[in-house]
């Protein structure tokens, strides 16, 4: 009997949990460059996103190329509540870590607090956020992202639809795309991403991200889900 009720009351603090984890594979100018993992865990109404890539153990020979990014964003409309990053691009190597308290509208770094405006994003969280849209063509949606206590405005646009093939599975795909409202924020690219959207499975089949070295593209070639 105390084993049962045990679990009773576990049952209710776990709540019900989903796992997706999307697994990518890396190029970088046509070259098979790593692989790349998105994984969300939902549990009742709290949801945490985890990004991590490696590059080929060839490639880190001469350049050393790792990220990971998790984020827990809130529930409704994915705006970043927390975000932690450990990122290696050659010899440099960050760590950032922010939390964000939305009513009183202030971003905490583990160097600074900087006032916010409007609820901030991260590429990830925005990749997360559009799936959960019915998009159609032409559709822009507006987001202020945050980057290690800085925090700049773009647009995300439906530019148009296409039929993909990946791993001999046809989709097609809703195209987005980034512009911006300024010609200073225009000026740094690093991050940013294109997307090519599933219509019927709303999957991120495609990602073209920006980084400092040229475009890294990820293709999804394995879909997961874990209860």
């Amino acid at each position: 009997m105390k084993i049962f009720i045990l679990l009773f009351f576990l049952s209710f603090i776990i709540g019900n949990k989903t796992v997706e984890i999307l697994s990518y594979d890396a190029e970088f100018k046509n070259i098979g460059a790593g692989s790349a993992i998105l994984k969300t865990t939902t549990v009742n109404n709290k949801k945490e996103i985890l990004f991590s890539f490696k590059a080929k153990k060839i490639i880190e020979l001469f350049y050393k190329l790792r990220e990971k990014i998790l984020i827990k964003v809130n529930y409704q409309d994915y705006s970043i509540a927390y975000i932690y990053q450990d990122s290696q691009h050659g010899k440099r190597i960050k760590k950032h870590e922010a939390s964000f308290d939305y009513i009183n509208m202030k971003a905490y770094s583990n160097k600074d607090t900087i006032d916010i405006t409007q609820k901030v994003y991260n590429p990830i969280s925005i990749i997360s956020f559009l799936r959960s849209q019915q998009l159609t063509l032409n559709d822009e949606f507006t987001f202020h992202i945050y980057n290690a206590g800085k925090i700049k405005q773009i647009k995300m646009k439906v530019v148009g639809e296409e039929e993909i093939t990946v791993n001999s599975q046809n989709y097609l795909c809703f195209v987005l795309a980034p512009f911006y409202l300024n010609d200073a924020d225009s000026k740094n690219k690093k991050g940013e991403i294109k997307l090519w959207i599933s219509q019927d499975t709303q999957l991120p089949i495609i990602i073209e991200q920006s980084a400092n070295f040229g475009e890294i593209i990820l293709t999804l070639n394995h879909i997961q889900y874990e209860n």
